[in-house]
């Protein structure tokens, strides 16, 4: 079906109907594909063609719908990157959450926001800027030690970021166990049941002959999720944990 759909998209019969097929149809593939640690920079900006009364528009259309991921390679970089050589590429409109966490543009959403602002920014968020400006470039500079990484993602004191960036770093890299661990206990401080017991699923289901994290999941289950769940029903994704234990 999307498949067809993108077709038809690219095609200059295209109408509106197929654009909101397709949106949703996206929405859905992207939102499975972030659940399981696959992330695609490109899917923040889908480009599409629709046939209407005034004739053939394009337009451009973020697959993660509101999802704003707090990453160090910015979730909005493409905005950037396209808008300087394509002109019916949306301007990025910067706001303040923008500027509260470290990542490659993080000067250059400072510059947007107050050129386009009406104030000047707060001091609180200024300030917040200033701590964030050089920690990204000590974080990219001990990439290769997951450990000091993981440590100085723990600095920016935002649990969101340290979520989204050590889910996107596993999801390029699946055997770094080091990182998988590190992540477990970081979820279980913070009393991030939910994911604690998601992020248990995927690693067990991965890492099929790893026994002691098995029990591991097995009495955390028990602990922070459903008392007595069947062995059965355990390893798969709990995407219907809706209430734990706190």
């Amino acid at each position: 079906m999307c498949e067809d759909l993108t077709n038809r998209l690219h095609d200059q019969r295209a109408n509106v109907v197929d654009a909101k097929l397709w949106k949703n149809c996206c929405l859905k593939i992207a939102k499975r594909a972030l659940f399981h640690l696959c992330y695609n920079r490109e899917w923040n900006a889908i480009k599409y063609k629709v046939q209407d009364d005034d004739g053939t528009c394009v337009y451009y259309f973020n697959a993660y719908g509101d999802t704003y991921l707090k990453l160090l390679n910015f979730q909005n970089d493409f905005y950037f990157e396209s808008a300087k050589h394509k002109p019916d590429f949306p301007p990025y409109i910067v706001t303040k959450y923008d500027l509260e966490y470290p990542h490659i543009r993080l000067q250059d959403c400072m510059h947007e926001y107050e050129k386009k602002s009406s104030r000047i920014p707060s001091a609180k968020l200024t300030t917040r800027y200033q701590k964030m400006k050089p920690l990204y470039h000590k974080i990219k500079a001990v990439e290769d030690n997951v450990e000091e990484w993981f440590n100085l993602l723990l600095e920016v004191d935002d649990v969101y970021f340290v979520v989204h960036n050590v889910e996107r770093r596993i999801g390029l890299s699946l055997f770094n166990i080091k990182l998988w661990k590190l992540y477990i206990d970081f979820l279980e401080e913070q009393r991030e049941y939910k994911l604690l017991l998601e992020t248990y699923s995927k690693y067990c289901r991965f890492f099929l002959d790893d026994k002691e994290m098995k029990e591991k999941y097995k009495a955390e289950m028990i602990k922070y999720g459903f008392p007595g769940l069947s062995m059965d029903k355990l390893f798969t994704f709990p995407n219907d944990i809706k209430k734990v234990r706190s």
